[in-house]
Parts: C-alpha cells; sequence; structure tokens
C-alpha cells in the first residue's frame, strides 16, 4: 500500500519546495554585489531552482542509465539543499533503475497506518510530510568568474535506489539504501543568471555488503523560480 502514495508525495515536495523560498531570504547568484549577499527583494529573483537531470551509474555488473528532476533550494549563496528523483534502466540485462529520497520511502509508512474508520489521523499526515520534505543531498559552493560559474562539492549521505533484473524471465525487484559523494561544476547564463547547466562526476555505492560500487556521471540543465 506504501508504493500508491509515492506519486502524491513527489508532487506535494515540489508545491512544498516552491513555497518554501518565500521563507527565505536569500537570492542567487545572480543577485550577489562584489560577493556579499544581498537581501532578496520583490521580483528580484528566487532561491528555488529545479533542474533536469540525466546520468549514468557504471559499475562491475551493471550500467543504470537514468533521467529526472531535483528539486534544490539555496539555503545562501554557499549552500543550498535538494532532493531527486529518477527512473530509467539497467543496460546490460534490462532490467529497471529508479531513485527516489529515503524520506519519500519512509513517508508511505505513517500512510500506510491511517485508519480510515478514525477521523483523528493528524498525527500521522503531520508525520508522513515531515518525512517527505527531508532532503537528501546537501551542496556546498565555491564562486567563481564572478559567480557565474561555482565549484560544487556534494554529499548524498543515504538515498533509496530501486533495481529491478529479469533473469529466466523472472524478475527480481529489490530497495537498496546507497550513498553518493562528488562534485559539480555549475555554469550559470541568461540574463539574470537564471539558467545553469551543471555536469557532475560521483561515486555511488549501495550499503548492502556485496552490492556493486562505480562511479557516476551526468549532466542537469535547470532554471530558478
Amino acid at each position: 500500500m506504501k508504493k500508491k502514495y509515492i506519486l502524491f508525495l513527489f508532487f506535494f515536495i515540489v508545491l512544498e519546495h516552491c513555497f518554501a523560498q518565500n521563507r527565505f531570504n536569500y537570492n542567487h547568484f545572480g543577485s550577489r554585489q562584489k560577493g556579499i549577499l544581498k537581501k532578496k527583494e520583490i521580483g528580484d529573483g528566487s532561491s528555488f531552482r529545479l533542474n533536469f537531470i540525466a546520468e549514468q551509474w557504471q559499475t562491475d555488473q551493471f550500467q543504470a542509465r537514468s533521467f529526472g528532476l531535483e528539486l534544490e533550494l539555496y539555503v545562501s549563496n554557499n549552500v543550498s539543499i535538494a532532493s531527486q528523483f529518477d527512473i530509467g534502466s539497467l543496460t546490460n540485462n534490462r532490467g529497471r533503475y529508479g531513485h527516489i529520497p529515503l524520506g519519500v520511502w519512509l513517508a508511505g509508512y505513517p500512510l500506510s497506518w491511517v485508519n480510515t474508520t478514525t477521523p483523528d489521523n493528524n498525527g500521522l499526515y503531520y508525520l508522513a510530510i515531515l518525512l517527505a520534505i527531508l532532503p537528501e543531498t546537501v551542496n556546498f559552493h565555491i564562486p567563481l568568474a564572478n559567480d557565474r560559474i561555482t565549484i560544487s562539492p556534494y554529499l548524498t549521505p543515504i538515498g533509496m535506489h530501486y533495481l529491478g533484473t529479469v533473469n529466466a524471465n523472472t524478475t527480481y525487484e529489490q530497495f537498496l539504501l546507497g550513498f553518493t559523494g562528488g562534485v559539480k561544476v555549475n555554469i550559470f547564463f541568461g540574463k539574470e543568471l537564471e539558467w545553469a547547466i551543471t555536469p557532475h562526476i560521483a561515486w555511488r555505492g549501495l550499503y548492502k555488503q556485496n552490492t556493486p560500487n562505480g562511479f557516476l556521471g551526468g549532466f542537469k540543465i535547470g532554471r530558478f523560480f
């Protein structure tokens, strides 16, 4: 039953991040002046960035290619938090691959405990919401070239990865916890530097023993809102 709520929680997180920007008093790199953080003004940029992302994860057992969305919120000019949702395939065995934040996965449990015959389920709904909006990635931004480029080390200490492999006409599915750590290069462009393209490289592994680890590469293109 838990899986039925994943799509609902995804759209909730999109909306939550869209409106969360109003709670912060920061702006993105396009509004910095001489490296000093400039307070956000009405109509003057935003701290929320929506990214389209494409990645390939290469291990000694499979290649996982995926596409998805990343929701990124700048809490300052030098730090942002993000969550990523993607889906794709395992290219060497025609399997399936996917990734969701761990909080979204865990949020399905309190929702599955909701008792429709009992009207007071607010506590479970609040718990599900709190879990779902937990970010999974932290990015540290080092500005270069008048803030038009940043070098950004990042870490995703724990996330949920779906592997669906096909063997002898039988599908074997599993959800496994993993980590990702690497570096991104953000290249900002546009009249107000509202667009960015970001190549990145990282190391991704799974916490379960005897599972594959390997290099991750990809890029994302996004816009501030």
